[in-house]
């Protein structure tokens, strides 16, 4: 009589529930070579390597060549200290490019603590390039990255199936000795910037999208945190008003909105193609009726003219104390939360049920506000004074 077995289906499935856990995965890997399949794909689809790791993981990819098949998401740091990263960085770049080689079906890269500058990088940057041609990558994130304008343009030129592309926590100036390479981006749809420090806006947008008018790009996210990035918010939104479909804005903020984006135009109705948009805002201020970020939020919202556009959604957090005394000491901290949903009785209702049952808003679905606690007191409010727009919020 055989032993019982479990179908390669089922050990599959309860194999995939482990994902992200690589101890238990690793044991899995023990039990018999049938599961070694399915605990590899999920052991080894999504990797995150430092600058020290990466000798190891040649070896280990030299003697299990198999083990590249499965990689498909990657993510690259250095744990080298800032100080002595410049006499470093090449190797680093030179690595990551062996190992690229290896991970031919990689779709994900994320690029951590990132510097290349100057003409010293220019041999490994150029190979890094040939690479990324030859790569699968949809998706690249550049992260804590101090780098150039020309670097940049010839990474994102580099990937031809490039359709994500992310930049945070970035210083990118440009180079004396370098030119941005600007070819067809037919496959790039969406684009992420925030946090930019000693970047121009009008070249960061150049070097990503250039000057192809018929550039379309369906889907923007922007987080704004301080004053220098509320002119690329404005900028990446003029350039791209004609064919954008998604808008994400974030924005944190120490001051008040009107003093963030003050001399700052965020020309919302020119774009006649968005059919989502998501505002998110946190604000260190109390969302009480005084609050001056609060007129604002609505004339932002009012900008909104697009006639597909069918969903709105507003997240506000924001300081949830009501009364300072209960600090327990000067030392004190404070943190955002969710704004509760009777504090939304602070929202202009008249004017936001102008502004959503507009003519102009035609095609508008739903309008979700995000908030915390019970929302039947709201419900009750909306129903006895706006009725008009029950079947529009939805409170979540």
């Amino acid at each position: 009589m055989t032993s019982p077995r479990v179908p390669p289906e089922l050990s599959d499935q309860i194999i995939s529930h482990l994902n992200g856990d690589t101890s238990a995965l690793s044991a899995c890997g023990l039990v018999c070579r049938n599961w070694l399949p399915a605990v590899r794909y999920h052991r080894f689809d999504s990797l995150d390597l430092r600058y020290r790791e990466a000798k190891g993981f040649l070896r280990l990819l030299d003697q299990s060549p198999e083990l590249g098949r499965f990689v498909t998401s990657l993510s690259w740091r250095s744990s080298v200290p800032y100080m002595i990263w410049y006499s470093m960085s090449s190797r680093f770049i030179h690595d990551l490019s062996c190992i690229l080689e290896k991970l031919t079906y990689v779709t994900k890269l994320k690029l951590s603590d990132f510097i290349a500058t100057g003409d010293t990088h220019r041999e490994p940057l150029a190979r890094l390039s040939v690479v990324l041609s030859n790569s699968s990558v949809k998706a690249l994130y550049f992260m804590s990255c101090h780098t150039t304008f020309a670097f940049l343009s010839i990474q994102v030129a580099s990937c031809p199936l490039l359709e994500m592309f992310v930049v945070e926590l970035a210083n990118i100036g440009p180079s004396e000795n370098e030119n941005m390479m600007l070819s067809d981006r037919r496959h790039l749809q969406s684009l992420s910037l925030g946090r930019m420090t000693d970047t121009d806006p009008a070249d960061l947008l150049h070097c990503i999208a250039g000057n192809m008018a018929d550039f379309c790009l369906s889907n923007l996210s922007m987080e704004v945190w301080d004053a220098n990035d509320a002119p690329l918010a404005a900028a990446a939104l003029q350039r791209f008003k004609h064919s954008m479909v998604g808008f994400h804005l974030t924005v944190n903020a120490e001051a008040s909105l009107p003093q963030l984006f003050r001399n700052v135009d965020l020309e919302l109705e020119k774009c006649q193609q968005l059919q989502h948009c998501r505002l998110t805002f946190h604000l260190r201020e109390m969302f009480v009726a005084e609050n001056q970020s609060i007129p604002w939020i609505h004339d932002l919202v009012a900008r909104l003219s697009s006639p597909v556009l069918e969903t709105i959604e507003i997240s506000v957090f924001a300081d949830p104390m009501t009364d300072l005394r209960a600090l327990d000491s000067e030392c004190g901290t404070r943190s955002l939360d969710r704004v509760s949903f009777d504090a939304m009785d602070a929202l202009d209702w008249r004017r936001l049920e102008c502004i959503f049952t507009s003519s102009t808003l035609g095609s508008l679905r739903k309008v979700v506000l995000v908030g915390q606690g019970d929302p039947s007191r709201m419900r009750t409010f909306l129903a006895e004074s706006h009725p008009a727009l029950q079947h529009v919020i939805d409170l979540r």
